[in-house]
């Protein structure tokens, strides 16, 4: 089944790219070049190869160096004090009956995206069963920067995004890639209407670590799931990379390369 001429794909890339400074002192980490391509090169080739061509960016930090052709580019003005959810609401005029939510800071291969796209859940998240090794390889204390994810025997989430220091409580890893359709957008509706009006009692939504304005993607799915919404978790062994720092810069050049239409491959090696 493929939906792809009815997708929509928003990416948020408003972030400063502190830890990959000084490569972003005058650009995001979307426009940061990774083996030959900027992360944003390689996110957009990856999404029309799957024919996906209604592309929105959400920029903010030196907006003005996105320069992309054929997207949608719009500014979220308060990227310094803001997080992921409200960098996304600033695109919500385009989230139609059908939108993919990306990361600005991910690359990935095509069977990736193409597995999303064939997801039928009204909310589909991308899990990576297989990231032990590569966490090892970012992290000397992979738990630093790893977060739960459990999901049931019907794939569906029931936590995602807390800290730990068990292995057993990941069962996967997020990698930032989600897709609503149909009822999973008015889901996201209500749970971010939710988290507002709980946050103006002073109160950070979803009893998360973080206030309204700074929740990330994870405290936002974590908040469906405790208002009993279906997520469905959709495993890939591998297949992307994260370039959140200079570290993950010099991992990514290890393991990205192309193919003959420049679409990436990523080989991460095993332990």
């Amino acid at each position: 089944m493929d939906n792809s001429s009815e997708l929509t794909l928003i990416i948020l890339a408003a972030g400063v790219g502190k830890r990959l400074k000084p490569l972003t002192l005058n650009k995001p980490k979307f426009m940061v070049e990774v083996a030959g391509s900027s992360i944003a090169e390689w996110q957009l080739r990856v999404a029309r190869s799957c024919g996906i061509h209604n592309i929105i960016i959400v920029s903010g930090f030196c907006s003005d160096a996105v320069q992309l052709k054929d997207c949608i580019i719009i500014r979220n003005p308060e990227y310094a004090s803001t997080n992921m959810v409200q960098t996304l609401w600033y695109a919500e005029e385009y989230f139609g009956n059908n939108f993919i939510v990306s990361y600005g800071d991910i690359v990935y291969e095509p069977f990736v995206l193409r597995q999303l796209i064939n997801s039928e859940s009204p909310v589909s998240v991308v899990v990576d069963v297989d990231y032990w090794h590569y966490w090892q390889e970012r992290q000397d204390n992979p738990f630093d920067d790893l977060e739960t994810l459990k999901y049931d025997d019907n794939y569906f989430l029931t936590e995602i995004g807390k800290k730990t220091t068990f292995k057993s409580d990941i069962k996967a890893q997020y990698i930032g890639l989600t897709k609503f359709t149909g009822k999973g957008i008015s889901h996201l509706r209500k749970a971010y209407e939710t988290a507002k009006y709980v946050s103006e009692t002073a109160t950070n939504p979803f009893n998360c670590l973080n206030p309204f304005k700074q929740l990330y993607m994870t405290d936002l799915l974590q908040g469906m799931i405790e208002m009993k919404y279906t997520l469905t978790a959709v495993p890939i062994q591998g297949g992307w990379i994260e370039v959140d720092c200079i570290k993950d810069k010099e991992l990514a050049e290890k393991f990205l390369c192309c193919d003959s239409e420049l679409l990436p491959i990523i080989r991460r090696r095993k332990g």
